[in-house]
């Protein structure tokens, strides 16, 4: 998607914490493998008992008010089609009607964005601590993941707390509510005289 769509304006996501805020060097999956993604996609219908002729069509909704969101789709629409030999429709609807569907969980699949205004990985990780946080809106929990960014707010020591973190987004990434597809880019300029000063955008 980044080769073919986007260029040089974002980094394919391998995790759901962008590069400013890693809390370990490796990422959590490869970017375009399709043959391992392939082989996960049979062994799940293998555990669902379902031949892939079978499998049911894939509803993709999204919102028009943001041009690359449309190409994003329809290049998702594009390579799980290819890739998995399956269906994919896509939905489009304004954003004043798709926000709240997704709020209220009424959808398969849908885009959305986050731009984190702390400098610190907290401010993405603790969305999905509880399913009834308003923008947790995968609805999923884990009470071991809860109880890990619980601790992490509790935690003076820095290395200590980014270890409980560490563990929370290992457990986020297995069991992935959310798929991480893209890091968007954002250019700034700023004066060669002005300093200690950071945008929380650029994480």
């Amino acid at each position: 998607y980044k080769r073919q769509v986007l260029q040089s304006q974002a980094l394919p996501s391998q995790g759901v914490l962008s590069p400013g805020f890693l809390l370990k060097n490796k990422p959590h999956f490869e970017d375009y493998n399709v043959p391992l993604a392939q082989k996960f996609f049979n062994e799940a219908l293998e555990d669902l008992h379902i031949k892939r002729e079978d499998f049911p069509k894939i509803t993709l909704d999204y919102y028009s008010n943001i041009n690359y969101i449309k190409s994003l789709v329809q290049t998702l629409q594009q390579y799980w089609e290819q890739a998995f030999g399956i269906e994919v429709e896509l939905k489009e609807a304004e954003w004043m009607n798709y926000f709240p569907k997704l709020q209220q969980g009424n959808y398969q699949i849908g885009p959305m964005g986050w731009a984190s205004f702390l400098a610190d990985p907290i401010y993405i990780l603790q969305t999905f601590q509880s399913k009834s946080i308003l923008t947790n809106m995968s609805f999923w929990e884990n009470p071991e993941y809860a109880n890990l960014i619980e601790r992490s707010h509790q935690t003076p020591d820095s290395e200590e707390r980014n270890k409980l973190l560490l563990q929370a987004e290992a457990i986020l990434m297995e069991e992935m509510p959310v798929i991480p597809i893209v890091f968007f880019k954002q250019n700034f300029l700023q004066n060669e005289k002005l300093r200690d000063v950071y945008s929380p955008y650029t994480y």
